[in-house]
């Protein structure tokens, strides 16, 4: 088989390459940076989260021989408040962590976290307006 007469079989073929984003997708960008850092929790968990947190998450081992898990989500370096001015959920076990993020991540890619996302981004220092 010739590479070329399959080569539609690996994607979509154009005739130019797609355009890139521009500051009119900066909410796009914030959900995929959001999405790709829950990603990263999720996969960090499942790779024995317990010896190594983050900013996303604590680990608090339990006298159960057991841990558990003070969780937070960030649009960057910003922590989003998760319930008026509570920024932490606790949960019992990684696999409640795993679901948390994975839910979370869900949210965001349908849209249910623009507004917080838009509320939280970092502001540019030099002209003290918000940047994506």
């Amino acid at each position: 088989m010739n590479f070329l007469e399959n080569i539609a079989t690996f994607g979509t073929l154009q005739a130019k390459p797609a355009k890139r984003q521009t500051k009119h997708d900066q909410l796009a960008r914030m959900r995929e940076r959001f999405i790709a850092h829950a990603n990263r929790q999720i996969l960090a968990l499942k790779d024995n989260g317990t010896a190594k947190g983050s900013k996303w998450y604590v680990a608090y081992p339990t006298d159960a021989d057991t841990t558990e898990y003070a969780l937070s989500l960030r649009n960057g370096v910003t922590q989003i408040p998760l319930s008026g001015d509570k920024k932490y959920v606790r949960v019992p076990s990684a696999d409640r962590a795993i679901d948390f993020f994975e839910r979370a991540a869900a949210a965001c890619a349908e849209g249910q976290f623009d507004e917080v996302l838009k509320a939280t981004r970092r502001k540019d220092p030099s002209s003290g307006a918000a940047q994506a």
